[in-house]
């Protein structure tokens, strides 16, 4: 079992997201930090992205990939400009990335 923080939540969105489409791609916005809620996807075989705007918690989540031999594909982004096309996702995840940011820019990362 995960040692995730806030695991009841994304539990319950894995489910709900096992329940609603056969096809299996997920986005983590703030994918970053050292246990990446990712790695629960990547579990369930979801093709896993992430962007992550801090340096620090990139290099966390890359050495968790490493340490269990996994790649999440998490990349240094910004959920304010998604590099990745139109539509690619079925689903996206992102978990108090929103309290780190001022509201215009909220605005600007839902439009994305």
């Amino acid at each position: 079992m995960h040692n995730l923080i806030n695991a009841i939540p994304l539990y319950n969105f894995l489910k709900y997201c096992n329940n609603n489409s056969s096809v299996k791609i997920i986005l983590d916005c703030g994918a970053g930090g050292s246990n990446p809620p990712l790695s629960l996807f990547y579990e369930f075989e979801y093709e896993t992205y992430g962007i992550e705007i801090s340096e620090e918690q990139l290099e966390k989540a890359r050495a968790f990939c490493i340490e269990h031999n996994t790649d999440l594909n998490i990349i240094f982004g910004d959920m304010r400009k998604i590099p990745f096309e139109n539509e690619f996702f079925n689903f996206l995840y992102s978990y108090n990335t929103s309290v780190h940011m001022k509201k215009e820019d909220f605005s600007l990362a839902l439009s994305e």
